[in-house]
């Protein structure tokens, strides 16, 4: 797993969202969540200004390319899936050297994730509590 925002710790975090890439038949493909819903499109090298919106799929909710890692309202969603679809809290810290988010559940072992930005540090702990073990497992060791 990357530590650096962009598009590769993007994808990560899209499908930890449960995403899915759909190809729509225009220049780009949109992430699809579990409602079928169009939330953003796939940043890659194409520029927003080369494509005809005009024709754009009327299902998009999003406002634009999915980058949760440098984006705050992204960031945010991703914080919203954690509180509001499983037992997670979150507790966000402003460091004088970046940001510290940290999950905790009482059944999990904490994830914790640093960064420069504080939507940097939130994917990165998203990232590690989907792979946390429940703390009893963690006892046992």
């Amino acid at each position: 797993m990357t530590n650096k925002a962009g598009p590769e710790l993007d994808a990560l975090v899209a499908e930890w969202m449960g995403w899915r890439l759909e190809d729509t038949g225009h220049p780009v493909k949109f992430w699809v969540d579990q409602d079928n819903l169009l939330t953003g499109w796939c940043d890659s090298d194409w520029r927003a200004d080369m494509v005809d919106w005009g024709d754009a799929p009327e299902l998009f909710s999003g406002n634009g390319a999915w980058r949760p890692s440098t984006d705050w309202t992204a960031a945010g969603i991703v914080v919203e899936k954690m509180i509001t679809r499983t037992s997670w809290e979150c507790y966000l810290t402003h460091q004088f050297d970046g940001w510290d988010c940290l999950f905790s559940a009482p059944d999990k072992l904490d994830a914790h994730g640093t960064g420069q930005s504080l939507p940097l540090a939130i994917c990165l702990a998203a990232l590690k509590a989907k792979g946390s073990q429940k703390r009893e497992e963690s006892n046992d060791s």
